[in-house]
């Protein structure tokens, strides 16, 4: 059975656009949403499928790292 990992997830909303995601501990990992719940649930898919197969899975940064930071998403 694999262990749960949580990584930072940076979340934005423009005006008149749907919520977008990225992952700053997975380069390429992106989602989008119209809603939170459902933006949460894309996220899930989008991790499990880039780590589908993987060998090498990344460890999660501390939440910490990206709290203070400047935006993660160009």
């Amino acid at each position: 059975m694999r262990s749960k990992m949580l990584y930072p997830l940076y979340v934005w909303k423009n005006t008149d656009s749907a919520y977008g995601a990225s992952f700053p501990d997975l380069p390429g990992v992106n989602t989008a949403a119209d809603n939170l719940q459902d933006l949460n649930n894309a996220a899930q898919e989008a991790v499990e499928l880039m780590l589908e197969g993987e060998a090498n899975i990344p460890v999660p940064s501390a939440i910490g790292q990206w709290t203070s930071a400047r935006p993660h998403a160009a």
